[in-house]
């Protein structure tokens, strides 16, 4: 579930290997304290059942940079990270059978 930054919040971004993620600063570094316990790991199937094989917690990257509010570029029609996209006076299309 996305969270909203309150107006003057510090925002961080917590990259972990090529995934960059915006986030209040307070909950980015609770995030990078439980990363640090992680271990990444590939996923693989052998005999039909799905399996995990650990590659080690020293393979695992993790970043936190600060960001300024200037910095952040919302998607049109957001006005803040993590707010549900909505149409107003548009209608969801439905698919029909023929």
């Amino acid at each position: 579930m996305a969270t909203k930054p309150k107006p003057n919040a510090q925002l961080c971004v917590v990259r972990v290997h090529h995934l960059d993620l915006l986030l209040p600063m307070d909950q980015g570094m609770k995030l990078v304290a439980l990363l640090q316990h992680a271990a990444r790991v590939d996923r693989d199937w052998i005999d039909h059942a799905q399996v995990y094989i650990a590659r080690g917690a020293d393979s695992l990257d993790v970043e936190l940079a600060l960001v300024r509010s200037n910095q952040v570029r919302m998607p049109q029609g957001e006005l803040q990270p993590g707010a549900a996209r909505r149409s107003i006076g548009t209608k969801p299309l439905l698919l029909s059978g023929d």
